[in-house]
């Protein structure tokens, strides 16, 4: 995968801004494992993206967070879309995160039902530290929430509009 138009680390500051927020307060002794989460989609490049800046924020992170992965809350059935995985429910179940502090930066704009309140990202982990005691999940405020994203949001439409490429390009699959 390359990057057009250079190293951007723009969104990896304000997830690592967010993550730094909730940090202090998850109470553990130990580094905590920072998961950037997102819906999940069936464009492999999303997940792509998602990776990336996960990369990004690890090298953000790393005096500070014991590991930074990423997860999709959801994925369509079938093998072709495997590229979403792991699953946030599945990582969560994970013997790697058994009586881990966790942090979930939230790679969503808006709330909805997915990461809004009592939402289906908050469901998961409510189920995923009744099933492992001593899991404790803490999410960041959404990526939409941080007064930064609209900068970024603002840069990517003129990108757009003057025609420029955005985000990455993928070798051909076949």
């Amino acid at each position: 995968m390359d990057t057009l138009g250079g190293l951007d680390l723009r969104l990896a500051r304000l997830l690592a801004n967010n993550v730094r927020q909730v940090m202090g307060h998850t109470g553990g002794l130990h580094q905590p494992t920072v998961v950037l989460v997102d819906h999940g989609s069936p464009i492999p490049e999303v997940a792509a993206v998602r990776n990336y800046v996960a990369g990004q924020l690890g090298a953000l992170l790393s005096e500070e967070a014991g590991c930074v992965t990423f997860a999709s809350m959801e994925r369509r059935d079938g093998d072709e879309y495997r590229f979403n995985e792991p699953l946030l429910a599945d990582l969560l179940a994970s013997r790697a995160l058994a009586g881990r502090e966790v942090i979930l930066a939230m790679l969503f704009l808006s709330p909805g039902r997915h990461a809004g309140e009592g939402g289906d990202i908050a469901e998961i982990c409510e189920q995923a530290m009744a099933a492992s005691p001593g899991l404790n999940v803490t999410s960041t405020r959404l990526v939409g929430e941080h007064e930064g994203i609209l900068e970024i949001l603002a840069s990517r439409v003129a990108q757009g509009l003057a025609g420029e490429a955005l985000l990455v390009e993928m070798p051909a699959q076949g």
